[in-house]
C-alpha cells in the first residue's frame, strides 16, 4: 500500500505527542488514525465518537481518547467517505487500543487493531528513522506462524518511512527495493498480532533476508466488525482474482456492472475480451456460436427453458443478484467437458457482513417506441406482472377433448375422432380474439429492493440476503427484411415489419448460510428469474409462392423461468494439514410456455381489391407449447496440499460431478377450416367476424388438429465424470496445473406422435479422456506468462440428434435432426501476457488456436420455406489474438487522478474445412457466428470523494455468419454496427443516489447482407433512463 509508511509515521508522532496532553493517571486509551480515498492520505476532520466522546481527527488523520477500561464501538464518520463502525475494541486498565483504518477508493477497508501497554507499542518507536539514502538493494523475507513454523500467505510487510509495501504469495515470501541503510518493518495480518522487526540492514546493491514470526492474534481480527465492506464484484478485488488464477480467464463484477449500466448478464459480458451476444441472450466466446459455451451459476450446471437448444439464454440473469461473472477462456479437469469458446461461472450475491438494505426506482425511454404508436391485442387483467391470468389457456373443454384424441372427425373404422356436434362445441369453447389496435407506448419501469445481514448464532456467523425485482419495458420496431433463394441473389419475399414486444422480468434470490470460521460455511442459494415477452407482430410484402403480397399477423405470449436451488459447503479440516472438501447440490427447472399463439394471414386478391383471409394450412393457427427441463448436478471434491522442494506448496485435486438432465415439449396446433370455404368477398372480414358461434359448425368452421408427429419429445442426458488435477510449483516462480477428467455422456432423444405407438429415438453414448496442461511463469513480481494446452467436446443438442424432421417452434422454420451426428473434439492452445503495474490497473496479450474435429454447423437448404438440418464438417480452424488493458491516467498530471480507460480488442480468424459436400454453397469460409474484430473501449472519471461515476462506453464487432447458405443461397452475415453508451452516477448523501443511463447515442442501422444485397434494414432507436436509490 503506497502511503502505509506514513500511516505508520503519523502514529508514531500521534501517540509519542500524546504525553504533553498531561494525563498524569491514564487508565486507558484509544488511538485512532485514518486514511482516505483516493491517494491513502490522513483525513483531517473525520469525526471519531467512542460512547459519549466526539473528537475530530487532526491533520495528522489522528485521535485520541482516555476510555475507562471495557468494550467499545468506534464510529468514524466523513463527507468524503461513508461512515464506518468497528465493533468489539477491548481496553483493560493501564493499556491501549491502537486503530489504524484505511479506506480505499474502491470501498475496500484495511482496518490494524493492537492492544499495547501504555508507553510501548507503536508510541515507543524511535521519533526518527535514520537517513536512508543509499543506492537500493533487495529486501526479502519469510513471514511464518509463530507455532508451527507455517507460511502465512497474505501478510503485509510495510517499511517505516517508506511507501513502499509487499504481500506474501503462498510460501509466505516477499521481496521488495528499498534504499540502503537500516529499516524497520511491520507486519499486519487479520488473523496474527502485528509483528515487527527492527534493524534491518540492507546494503547496498545488496540483499537482506529475514524471517519475521507473527503469534495468532487472542482477539483476531475478523472479530472487529467493519461497516465500510469492499464492494462486492469490486474491479480491483477481480483484478487480484484474475492474476492469482491457474487458468487463462476474465472476470468483471457489480461494480463494473454498475458502471455500463448493463442489467442482465448477456448485455455485461459483451463488454468482455473477445466476446459478442448474439440476438441479446446467446454469449459467442473467441467467434464461436452458442453451442461452444456453456454457463455455470455457483458452480453448478444449469437447465435451458429453450426447445430447439441446451444452452442458457443469458437474459435471464439480472445483473442485481450476480456478484460477478468469471470467463474461462483455458480448460481446465475440474470444469465440465463441453468447454468450445469458454464456460461462463456466473457467482450470486452472497449475504452481507452487516445490515444493509436498498431500494431502487428507474424509469426508461426509446426514441423510436415510448409515447409512440404502437400495435397491441387483448390481453388478460395481470399482464403487467409477466403471469397470463388464464386469458390465454386452452379451454377446459378443449384440453379434456384434446387429451383423448387428435380434434378431428371420426371415422367408421377408428376410435379416434369426434363426431361434427362435438368438434362444434369444441370450437365455439375457443377465445375468439384476433384482432390488433394501436395505442401509445408509456416508459418503461422498473423497481428493485435488497435486504441482508449478518447475526451471530451458536459460534458461527448467520447471515441472509433476499433480492427482488421488477421491470416492465417495450420495445416497438419498424424494418425491413428480404430473402434470396440463390447465388444470383433472386428475390423470394419481400416484407415490411411492424413488431411491439412489451419484456417484463421478474426476479427474486434467497441466499442464507453459515460461517463457522475460516475455510468452513455452508450456504444455500434460491433463486427464481421470469421473463415474459408480449408480442403483436404484423408483416406485410411480396411472397413468391402466390406471387403477390401477404399479410401476417403474430399475437404471441411467452414465458420463460429458470428456478435455481442449491445447497453447498466448504470446509477446511485443520488436524489433517488444511485439506480442503468441497460439496454441492443443485436442483433447477427451466420451464417456456407459449399459450395461445395465434397465426393468421391475409393474400392481397386483387378481384375484390382487398385482403382476404388465406385458406392454406398457415392462413390460422393457434399453438399451445410447453417445455420442462430439470437438471440435477451433483459434485464434490477434496484438495490436498503439501509441501515439495524448497518448502513450495503443491495442491492434488480429486472428485466427480454427476449431472442428470431430463427435457419433456408438449405442443399441440390447432386451425379452423370450412369445406368449401366462404367466399373470397366474405373472408376479406376480420376473423372475429368471420369465426365464431354463428360460423363454426358442421357446414360452416370446424376445429381441426394440426399438430405434426415430431412436435412433441422427450429427451435426457446422463454425465459421469470424475477428475484428478494438480497445481505443483516446480519454481517459486513458475508451476504447473495438469489435469484430466473422465467423462461418461448418454443422450438420448425420443420423438412420438401423438396417441400412436410411431417412435423416433436416438442415442449418442460416448466415453471421453479430456487432459488439460496450464502453466504460469511470474517472471517478475507484477507480470506473468501463461501457456494452457487441452482437448474437450462438443456434443450435438437434443433436436439435432433426433431423426425426425420439425417446425421450429421460435422461428417456425423446418428443421431437420441428423441422427448420424457425432460429437465434435476440440484441441485447444493458448498463450498470455499479462502486467499489473498497480492496484486496478492491467494490460494483457493473448493468444489461442483452436482445431475442431468433426464440428457440427447449421445447413440452411433453399425452398419455400427454407429448411435447415446438421451436419459434421471434416473439420475446423479458430485463431486469434486478444489485447486488454486498464489505465488510470494519474501519469498524465494529478489533475486526472481520477480518470482511467480500459479497453480490449480481439482479432480472430478461423476456416471450416467441409470436405466433400454437394449442398453448402461455400466449401470455404469462417466458422458460422465468428466475427473477424471486436472492439471494446471505456473512458470513465470516478471520483470517490465526489460520489461521482461517468462512463462512455464503444462496441462494435466485425461481419459475421448468421445463416450458412445451401444449394446456390448464399451465406447471411450480420454486418458491423458501432455502439456508443453513457453512464453517471452521483451520490446525494450517505443513502441516496442518481443514475442516468444513455444507450445507443449513435443509433446506426443494424444490417443483414446476403452476397452483395442488403436483407436488413432496422435502427433501434436511442434508450434514456434514470434511476434514484436509497440504500442503508
Amino acid at each position: 500500500m503506497k502511503h502505509f509508511a506514513a500511516c505508520l509515521a503519523a502514529v508514531v508522532f500521534v501517540v509519542a505527542a500524546s504525553p504533553s496532553l498531561g494525563f498524569a493517571e491514564p487508565t486507558g486509551q484509544i488511538h485512532v488514525v485514518v486514511f482516505g480515498p483516493p491517494n491513502g492520505l490522513p483525513v483531517e476532520g473525520a469525526e471519531v465518537e467512542v460512547g459519549d466522546q466526539t473528537l475530530e481527527t487532526n491533520k495528522d488523520g489522528a485521535a485520541w481518547l482516555n476510555v475507562a477500561p471495557g468494550t467499545y464501538t468506534l464510529s468514524i464518520s466523513h463527507e468524503s467517505m461513508a461512515s464506518a463502525r468497528i465493533d468489539d475494541v477491548e481496553v483493560a486498565r493501564g493499556e491501549g487500543a491502537e486503530v489504524v483504518v484505511e479506506v480505499r477508493a474502491d470501498g475496500e477497508v484495511i482496518a490494524d487493531v493492537e492492544t499495547v501497554e501504555l508507553g510501548k507499542g507503536r508510541q515507543a518507536a524511535e521519533a526518527q528513522q535514520p537517513e536512508n539514502t543509499g543506492p537500493p538493494g533487495t529486501l526479502s523475507g519469510t513471514v511464518v506462524s509463530f507455532e508451527g513454523q507455517t507460511p502465512i500467505e497474505g501478510a503485509r510487510v510495510f517499511v517505516r518511512g517508506l511507501a513502499e509495501e509487499a504481500k506474501t504469495d503462498k510460501n509466505g515470501r516477499f521481496t521488495m527495493q528499498v534504499p540502503s541503510g537500516t529499516w524497520d518493518l511491520s507486519v499486519i495480518h487479520p488473523e496474527y498480532s502485528t509483528a515487527s522487526e527492527t534493524g534491518v540492514e540492507v546494503a547496498a546493491e545488496g540483499e537482506a533476508d529475514v524471517t519475521i514470526a507473527m503469534t495468532p492474534a487472542s482477539v483476531r481480527l475478523a472479530a472487529f466488525k467493519v461497516t465500510i465492506p469492499r464492494i462486492e464484484g469490486g474491479t480491483i478485488s477481480l483484478l487480484e482474482e484474475r492474476k492469482e488464477t491457474s487458468q487463462v480467464a476474465d472476470v468483471i463484477g457489480a461494480e463494473q456492472f454498475s458502471k455500463s449500466g448493463d442489467s442482465d448478464a448477456a448485455s455485461a459480458l459483451s463488454r468482455v475480451t473477445g466476446l459478442t451476444v448474439v440476438g441479446g441472450k446467446y454469449v459467442y466466446v473467441r467467434g464461436l456460436g452458442e453451442r461452444y459455451s456453456s454457463s455455470l451459476l455457483n458452480g453448478s450446471s444449469l437447465p435451458s427453458p429453450d426447445p430447439e437448444r441446451r444452452v442458457v439464454p443469458l437474459d435471464l440473469f439480472p445483473t442485481s443478484i450476480l456478484d460477478s461473472v468469471v470467463v474461462q477462456k483455458t480448460y481446465s479437469a475440474d470444469m465440465p467437458g463441453g468447454f468450445g469458446g469458454g464456460v461462463v461461472r456466473m457467482r450470486t450475491r452472497s449475504f452481507p457482513s452487516d445490515f444493509s438494505a436498498g431500494v431502487e426506482l428507474s424509469l426508461g425511454a426509446n426514441t423510436m417506441t415510448t409515447f409512440q404508436d404502437g400495435l397491441a391485442y387483448q390481453g388478460g387483467g395481470l399482464d403487467w406482472l409477466g403471469f397470463d391470468d388464464g386469458t390465454r389457456a386452452l379451454p377446459e373443454k378443449v384440453r379434456r377433448a384434446a387429451a383423448q384424441s387428435p380434434l378431428k372427425r371420426g371415422g367408421t373404422f377408428s376410435d379416434n375422432g369426434f363426431s361434427p356436434r362435438e368438434l362444434e362445441a369444441i370450437g365455439e369453447a375457443m377465445p375468439n380474439h384476433y384482432s390488433t389496435r394501436s395505442e401509445t407506448v408509456m416508459p418503461g419501469l422498473g423497481i428493485s429492493a435488497d435486504l441482508g445481514d449478518t447475526v451471530e448464532l451458536f459460534d458461527a456467523d448467520a447471515g441472509y440476503r433476499i433480492a427482488l425485482s421488477y421491470d416492465n419495458d417495450h420495445d416497438v420496431n419498424r424494418y425491413n427484411k428480404t430473402y434470396f433463394l440463390n447465388a444470383d441473389q433472386t428475390i423470394v419475399n419481400q416484407y415490411d415489419f411492424d413488431e411491439r414486444i412489451d419484456e417484463v422480468v421478474l426476479s427474486a434470490m434467497l441466499a442464507g448460510g453459515l460461517q463457522f470460521d475460516e475455510g468452513n460455511m455452508i450456504e444455500l442459494t434460491s433463486m427464481i428469474s421470469r421473463l415474459t415477452d408480449n408480442e403483436t407482430q404484423v408483416y406485410q410484402g411480396y411472397y413468391d409462392d402466390i406471387g403477390d403480397d401477404i399479410r401476417m399477423t403474430r399475437l404471441r405470449w411467452l414465458e420463460r423461468q429458470l428456478m435455481f436451488h442449491q445447497l453447498r459447503g466448504e470446509h477446511k479440516v485443520e488436524d489433517w494439514n488444511d485439506i480442503e472438501i468441497d460439496w454441492r447440490y443443485a436442483y433447477g427447472q427451466a420451464r417456456r410456455d407459449e399459450p395461445d399463439r395465434r397465426d393468421y394471414r391475409y393474400d392481397w386478391n386483387p378481384r375484390v381489391n382487398d385482403w382476404v383471409l388465406s385458406n392454406r394450412p398457415d392462413g390460422n393457427v393457434r399453438l399451445y407449447s410447453d417445455l420442462v427441463d430439470n437438471s440435477h448436478d451433483l459434485g464434490a471434491s477434496v484438495t490436498i496440499p503439501f509441501d515439495v522442494w524448497s518448502s513450495l506448496e503443491a495442491k492434488v485435486k480429486t472428485g466427480a460431478d454427476f449431472l442428470y438432465k431430463d427435457r419433456a415439449v408438449s405442443t399441440r396446433r390447432f386451425s379452423f377450416k370450412a369445406e368449401p370455404p366462404p367466399s373470397e368477398q366474405e373472408r376479406t372480414q376480420s376473423p372475429e367476424e368471420l369465426i365464431n358461434d354463428g360460423t363454426i359448425g358442421p357446414d360452416g368452421y370446424e376445429i381441426l388438429e394440426t399438430t405434426r408427429p415430431t412436435d412433441n419429445y422427450t429427451a435426457a442426458h446422463i454425465i459421469v465424470a470424475p477428475y484428478l488435477l494438480t497445481e505443483l510449483p516446480l519454481t517459486e516462480t513458475f508451476e504447473i496445473a495438469a489435469g484430466v477428467r473422465l467423462e461418461q455422456s448418454t443422450q438420448t432423444v425420443t420423438t412420438q406422435q401423438l396417441f400412436t405407438n410411431e417412435v423416433d429415438e436416438s442415442t449418442l453414448d460416448r466415453l471421453d479422456v479430456l487432459p488439460s496442461l496450464s502453466t504460469t511463469w511470474k517472471f517478475v513480481d507484477d507480470m506473468q506468462l501463461r501457456g494452457a494446452v487441452a482437448r474437450t467436446v462438443n456434443r450435438p443438442d437434443f433436436r439435432e440428434l433426433s431423426p425426425a424432421c420439425f417446425a421450429s417452434v421460435v422461428g417456425g422454420r423446418q428443421v431437420c435432426g441428423n441422427p448420424n451426428l457425432e460429437r465434435a473434439t476440440i484441441t485447444h492452445f493458448d498463450a498470455r501476457w499479462e502486467w499489473y503495474p498497480s492496484r486496478g490497473e492491467s494490460v494483457s496479450v493473448g493468444a489461442f488456436l483452436k482445431l475442431f474435429e468433426a464440428p457440427i454447423e447449421i445447413v440452411l437448404e433453399p425452398g419455400t420455406p427454407p429448411q435447415e438440418t446438421y451436419s459434421n464438417a471434416e473439420g475446423a480452424t479458430n485463431y486469434g489474438v486478444e489485447f486488454d488493458a486498464r489505465k488510470n491516467l494519474d501519469v498524465l498530471s494529478d489533475a486526472f487522478r481520477d480518470f482511467y480507460i480500459a479497453g480490449n480488442v480481439a482479432l480472430i480468424a478461423s476456416q471450416v474445412d467441409i470436405g466433400e459436400n454437394d449442398v453448402l454453397t461455400n466449401t470455404e469460409r469462417a466458422l458460422q457466428g465468428q466475427s473477424p474484430f471486436v472492439v471494446n473501449m471505456q473512458f470513465g472519471y470516478d471520483n470517490a470523494d465526489l460520489g461521482t461515476s461517468a462512463t462512455l462506453l464503444y462496441n462494435v464487432f466485425g461481419q459475421r455468419i448468421i445463416s450458412v447458405g445451401a444449394r446456390g443461397r448464399p451465406d447471411t452475415y450480420e454486418e458491423p454496427s458501432h455502439v456508443v453508451d453513457f453512464v453517471y452516477s452521483q451520490r446525494l448523501s450517505d443513502h441516496f443516489k442518481l443514475g442516468f443511463k444513455a444507450k445507443n447515442l449513435l443509433d446506426l442501422d443494424q444490417p443483414e447482407t446476403v452476397g452483395t444485397r442488403q436483407a436488413l434494414r432496422q435502427f433501434e432507436g436511442r434508450s434514456f433512463s434514470a434511476k434514484i436509490a436509497w440504500e442503508y
